[in-house]
């Protein structure tokens, strides 16, 4: 690690979090590809068959490095959030609010509407009958007509789950809207419990303990704040990953050790060691990202910036769905057919489909200008 001056250390922090913009929406298509799995130590075909690589890939592109991109950006974004926001006045949370309202509710409601019509004219176009679905979600879809992974921990006598609006990605959106509505609080919750505070929220991201509430997510409360504590605190947590990369990096290793062994055989040690891989992977990335920012003089392409939302809001997006879509059409060009297809469907279609999308937006932009801006969040 190089003895830079901590002004050259905040220019690494600002390019490392540019540059991580684009793979990080990049990579939440390799965590929606859905492969489906089983644990490599129980399964009944060989660990280096294709079947086995399939499995092991799959796992690692989606139930792992896929994971962790979310918590990421919730960092990213309490971190900026409160970067220039050391003492609290209402004029400048009201500042924040305004130019939220632009980058995250007007995009997010805009998408969401968006989706919910085209289900219903997709629907009328088919001649189903479209009364149910809306009926049953137009109460819902903007919040949470969306639930998954529905688990119950052997510590918790409820059962936990994830929920999200009707364009299922966005309930990032919708955390993200939440925690920043209740900034206020967490900006005296981290000043009045400094490191305490995170301690408890730390233990409530581990654990579980947080109900399945349709409001937002324990993930984006620890994450955002964590952002926030070392914003507030001007701690440059580039530089505090890398002063303790080795350490980052093995636990890095271990964690996702014994998260890959029990994997869906005991959920307990499952869920807690997933947790913890993710909290370190985080760092991990920082690491790896930084210093290619640093030593490699690698810089973000300004153009892929700033498709990042409009990748992020559709490449799920019902019935258009992108990633879908791509992916049927990759195996129909692929003339195997067996785990080698998968495989390589696996590793390259959200590449395609993640520049498709650029080109998408790219030519939105090029002759309608005011609905790619709106669409991608006014960036």
């Amino acid at each position: 690690m190089k003895n830079n001056s901590p002004a050259e250390w905040n220019e690494n922090l600002s390019k490392t979090i540019d540059l991580l913009r684009f793979p990080l929406a990049l990579w939440v298509l390799f965590a929606h590809m859905g492969p489906t799995m089983v644990n490599a130590f129980n399964a009944d075909f060989s660990f280096f068959s294709w079947h086995g690589i399939y499995n092991f890939l799959g796992f690692f592109l989606s139930k792992a490095i896929g994971i962790v991109t979310v918590p990421t950006f919730f960092m990213i974004s309490g971190y900026l959030f409160f970067a220039n926001f050391k003492e609290w006045t209402w004029k400048g949370y009201k500042k924040k609010i305004n130019s939220r309202f632009r980058t995250l509710i007007l995009p997010y409601f805009v998408w969401n509407i968006l989706a919910f019509l085209l289900i219903i004219l997709n629907g009328l176009r088919k001649n189903a009958n479209v009364q149910e679905f809306i009926s049953d979600n137009w109460c819902s879809f903007l919040w949470n007509c969306n639930a998954w992974e529905r688990v119950r921990y052997s510590w918790l006598s409820w059962d936990t789950y994830g929920t999200g609006p009707i364009d299922l990605p966005l309930w990032f959106l919708r955390d993200l809207i939440v925690v920043s509505i209740l900034s206020p609080l967490i900006f005296l919750f981290v000043r009045k419990t400094k490191i305490w505070g995170l301690a408890v929220l730390f233990v409530a991201y581990m654990s579980y303990f947080w109900m399945a509430w349709n409001v937002f997510s324990i993930t984006s409360l620890f994450f955002f704040s964590l952002g926030a504590y070392f914003a507030l605190n001007d701690i440059n947590f580039v530089f505090l990953a890398r002063r303790h990369k080795l350490k980052i990096i093995l636990l890095s290793v271990i964690s996702f050790g014994f998260y890959f062994y029990y994997f869906k055989v005991d959920t307990d040690i499952e869920g807690i060691s997933r947790n913890l891989f993710v909290f370190i992977a985080v760092f991990f990335i920082f690491i790896i990202v930084s210093i290619l920012a640093e030593c490699k003089n690698i810089k973000p392409n300004k153009v892929l910036m700033s498709t990042c939302f409009f990748i992020f809001a559709e490449h799920k997006c019902a019935p258009i769905d992108a990633l879908g879509w791509t992916d049927v059409l990759v195996h129909k060009l692929i003339p195997e057919d067996g785990y080698i297809e998968d495989t390589i469907c696996l590793i390259i279609v959200p590449f395609i489909a993640a520049y498709l999308l650029v080109g998408l937006y790219l030519l939105i932009k090029r002759f309608f200008p005011r609905i790619a801006g709106l669409l991608s969040g006014n960036r």
